[in-house]
C-alpha cells in the first residue's frame, strides 16, 4: 500500500503525504521507521495548510523528531494549526 501512497504523496496529495508520514513514523507499510522521512512527508502536507500536519510539525519540532529541536518553530507551527 505504501507504494501507491508514495506516488500520490510525491504528486502533492495531502492525505497521502500525511499517511506516508505515519508509515515512516511507525515503521508500517513495509517501510523502515524513520522520523526524518516522516517529517519530510508531514511537512509537505503542512506546507499546503493541512491543520493536522501543521500540528504534527509543531510536535516534531517540540520533541526533536527527525529535526533539530526548536521551541520557536514548535510554537510557530502550533499557532498555524490553531488558526
Amino acid at each position: 500500500a505504501a507504494k501507491y501512497f508514495k506516488i500520490a504523496a510525491d504528486n502533492g496529495q495531502v492525505d497521502a503525504c500525511r499517511m506516508m508520514g505515519w508509515f515512516y513514523a511507525e515503521g508500517k507499510g513495509g517501510l523502515p521507521q524513520s522520523y526524518k522521512d516522516s517529517f519530510h512527508y508531514i511537512k509537505q502536507a503542512a506546507d499546503q495548510g493541512d491543520p493536522t500536519s501543521l500540528d504534527n510539525v509543531g510536535l516534531y519540532y517540540h520533541l526533536g523528531r527527525g529535526v533539530e529541536q526548536s521551541e520557536d518553530k514548535s510554537i510557530f507551527y502550533y499557532k498555524l494549526a490553531a488558526d
